[in-house]
């Protein structure tokens, strides 16, 4: 799927969930949001679940998720100690402390728009962060090659926070602090 396929804010469903992929494909690992997107495409039409990417500012975030239930937002972070490919997975009210210890490939990211959709009161239901350690933000096109193995673990993180048996086995994905490591 294409970028301009992409479902455009105001056109969505907003009883179905959303999936925001957050990133630049022209900046080497920020990209890896939009390759997850990609991954993702077939299953998302079959299962009812709207995605958009969008360059992370945060009010453009705030009103994609606007009166959403289920939020699934994509990243690519660097830092923080984890290693390039690893994927984390980070429950709503932890987004802010995460993105303070990992450092987002934009000026301003999830962690912002979470604290300006709390003042707002346009939080989601429920929003999580998929994130994937990246290591070259530079310019340039392509994925280093630790990234580009975690498109099928990071892809499949959504998939299971999205499936209505998810919700039920959260406890057991082993999320410490509202942070899961995905196994790549």
């Amino acid at each position: 799927m294409s970028t301009e396929d992409r479902i455009a804010p105001e056109a969505v469903e907003r009883s179905r969930p959303l999936v925001v992929g957050i990133g630049n494909r022209f900046r080497r690992d920020d990209g890896v949001a939009a390759a997850v997107l990609d991954e993702l495409a077939d299953w998302a039409d079959r299962s009812d679940v709207d995605v958009m990417e969008l360059d992370g500012e945060p009010t453009r975030l705030v009103d994609a998720w606007a009166d959403r239930g289920r939020v699934v937002l994509l990243d690519a972070a660097a830092g923080g100690g984890a290693e390039p490919g690893e994927v984390l997975v980070v429950a709503g009210g932890d987004i802010g402390s995460v993105q303070r210890g990992v450092v987002s490939g934009h000026s301003a990211g999830a962690g912002e728009a979470v604290s300006l959709a709390a003042v707002l009161g346009r939080m989601p239901e429920e929003l999580t962060l998929v994130c994937v350690v990246g290591s070259d933000f530079s310019d340039g096109d392509g994925l280093t090659p630790a990234v580009e193995a975690s498109i099928g673990p990071a892809a499949a993180a959504v998939r299971s926070l999205l499936t209505d048996s998810a919700t039920e086995a959260a406890p057991d994905r082993g999320v410490v602090g509202g942070v899961a490591d995905v196994p790549r």
